[in-house]
């Protein structure tokens, strides 16, 4: 019943929305473990641009003949690079903590996926689904990251096909760096 100062229709109203909220959290939980899993891939492939940086330069050391001309030529690519390997790692930063700012920029890094056809075509569809589809808008607004602080204990665990296309990326790098 309610008494006179109204006390236990706040009560309620409170456990209404704590409800509330615990099942936009549990109902949203596979995606937001997915994005996030986003900023992670997003991390390694910063981590790979030292890597991608120091094959460029080695392969055009083979050819380079000590002219000045020659040792500045890599330059712009190392810088072009560098600065993509910066976006990557603030991207997958901000994917990490779901910040919604972070949500259209990441769409776009994915959308340059869609070229490397036919893998990267698929993978990067799948990101601009997790990113730009209703539940990603919902996973990335200020909204869900007041549920997110609301519901501290129930905590995203990454969906077993996740690791799998992690493994498969690494694979496939692994296998590129081999060969190539």
């Amino acid at each position: 019943m309610n008494d006179a100062t109204g006390h236990e229709t706040a009560d309620t109203d409170h456990a209404t929305l704590r409800e509330a909220r615990v099942r936009d959290r549990k109902s949203h939980l596979t995606h937001e473990a997915s994005i996030r899993t986003l900023g992670s891939l997003y991390l390694l492939n910063f981590a790979m641009v030292p890597l991608l940086i120091f094959a460029f330069v080695s392969a055009r050391g083979e050819v380079a003949t000590g002219d000045l001309a020659d040792v500045l030529a890599p330059l712009p690519v190392v810088v072009l690079l560098g600065a993509l390997g910066m976006m990557y790692a603030i991207l997958g930063v901000h994917l990490r903590r779901l910040t919604p700012k972070a949500r259209l920029p990441a769409a776009c890094m994915s959308a340059f996926g869609l070229f490397a056809f036919p893998l990267g075509t698929m993978v990067s569809v799948y990101f601009l689904v997790l990113l730009l589809g209703k539940k990603g808008r919902h996973v990335m607004s200020r909204e869900y990251a007041a549920v997110r602080r609301a519901t501290p204990e129930i905590t995203p665990r990454t969906p077993a096909r996740l690791w799998i296309l992690l493994g498969l990326l690494v694979a496939l790098v692994s296998l590129v760096a081999i060969v190539g």
